[in-house]
């Protein structure tokens, strides 16, 4: 796994806040991913900060390059979620925020049958399809439903139902399997 490491200098009054908290803490970010693999959207989802504090953090991120989404061979925009470790670093004469990237989304393993969605398609159903769902540790998925969608009702049955049937690897921290929610849209034309 690659780990990217930024330092980023911020005033004395951000540094008391974090210092209050903790020397480092564990957050979790839900990145957008242009088709280039720069961050599009960058949405801090914990700990819970002000924006002051966390547009640094934003903007250690925005520097990144990451993999974009692949689609009939070509690049596409994709959104993941990322576990980030914030951490301070004070020395004699200044103190600094580390942002490390510990891990990114879950992979799939397998996919489970999807002959439904072959018999949707023939009977001329199409739309998007936009879910969310948690990858559990066992590399289950869970708590499946719709965010937003184009599509009728049985395709979106039909999508919900492979997605709970996927096997996925769990992303891991520190080597230990960990739940993630993820966000993805299904185009079916």
């Amino acid at each position: 796994m690659k780990i990217n490491i930024t330092k980023l200098v911020v005033s004395f009054t951000f540094l008391v806040s974090i210092k209050a908290m903790a020397q480092s803490i564990l957050g979790w970010v839900d990145v957008t991913i242009n088709a280039d693999g720069k961050a599009k959207e960058i949405v801090l989802i914990q700990p819970s900060l002000s924006p002051e504090m966390a547009k640094p953090i934003e903007t250690t991120i925005s520097h990144w390059t990451f993999s974009p989404g692949v689609k009939n061979g070509k690049a596409v925009p994709r959104t993941t979620s990322l576990a980030i470790l914030i951490s301070l670093v004070s020395t004699e004469n200044d103190s600094n925020i580390v942002v490390t990237k510990v891990s990114e989304g879950p992979r799939i393993l397998s996919k489970t049958d999807t002959k439904c969605l072959s018999e949707e398609k023939a009977k001329g159903n199409q739309g998007d399809v936009s879910l969310k769902y948690t990858v559990n540790v066992d590399g289950t998925a869970s708590d499946v439903s719709v965010k937003k969608s184009t599509a009728n009702a049985d395709l979106e049955n039909c999508i919900i139902n492979i997605t709970k049937n996927t096997v996925f690897k769990a992303d891991t921290l520190n080597g230990v399997p960990i739940q993630n929610k993820i966000e993805r849209d299904f185009i079916v034309k």
